[in-house]
């Protein structure tokens, strides 16, 4: 065996004599807090940062419609188009290319015109998406899929990127807990709440009125809060002092 090779044989053994000689002193891990003291503390910095509780509530209000939106998918290809229920899954696709699309140009788009025309554009658009898909024609309702696709992802990408760029490291974590709850739950409850409803409204009658809403909505998106920059950073005397009884998250 030639001195090279035997070198390389014993590099694993000498690696593995090093670690044992490393010596770590871990720190306990802090005791867990309640689940309302952090839901509190999120909520906290929401009522103090009103731009970003003015885009939580744009998207919390955006994903109710979306959950509409969902819940009468099926009567859209039913009876709007007369197709059997796999056809659910071209829109569906669709759908999907959109929030494709609208994920690559989330960033560009952001850094260009900032949170605000970013949340109302892509509300507009999601509008656009829902009263397309009332028409019982293939073309308008593929369209609106489509539409709705690549509305909806450039309203979260917004409010999560904010929620990031405005949140100090100590409550990044039960701040983005609040957020999550915020923006997904209103959609939950809007699908039940939407599937009750085409037992006793026509699903052309819902998807309009929720696009008349959400064009309400994209309006408020737009007027509403504070101006802010894209690319601001939260100041140092924003970011609190760590807590003495254990690290938050």
């Amino acid at each position: 065996m030639r001195a090279s090779d035997s070198a390389s044989s014993a590099c694993p053994s000498l690696a593995a004599l090093t670690f044992t000689l490393i010596r770590v002193r871990e720190e306990p891990p802090p005791p867990p807090e309640r689940w309302g003291r952090q839901l509190a503390d999120g909520l906290g910095h929401l009522r103090r940062n009103r731009p970003l509780r003015h885009l939580v509530a744009c998207t919390g209000a955006t994903m109710l419609l979306m959950g509409i939106n969902g819940a009468v998918g099926y009567a859209v290809v039913d009876v709007g188009l007369h197709r059997p229920p796999e056809f659910n899954g071209v829109t569906a696709t669709l759908q999907g290319v959109g929030s494709l699309l609208g994920g690559l140009a989330a960033g560009a788009l952001l850094r260009r015109f900032g949170d605000r025309r970013v949340t109302a554009a892509a509300i507009a658009v999601f509008a656009a998406g829902m009263a397309l898909r009332a028409v019982p024609s293939l073309v308008p309702v593929l369209a609106g899929s489509l539409a709705v696709g690549l509305g909806v992802p450039l309203v979260l990408v917004t409010v999560w990127s904010a929620m990031q760029r405005e949140t100090p490291g100590p409550l990044i974590g039960r701040v983005s807990a609040t957020v999550n709850m915020l923006t997904f739950g209103p959609g939950t409850l809007a699908v039940a709440a939407g599937a009750s409803l085409l037992a006793l409204v026509n699903h052309r009658v819902i998807l309009l009125v929720a696009a008349v809403t959400a064009v309400a909505l994209a309006g408020w998106a737009l007027l509403g809060g504070d101006r802010t920059t894209p690319s601001a950073e939260p100041s140092p005397d924003r970011v609190p002092a760590p807590a003495t009884s254990g690290g938050r998250g």
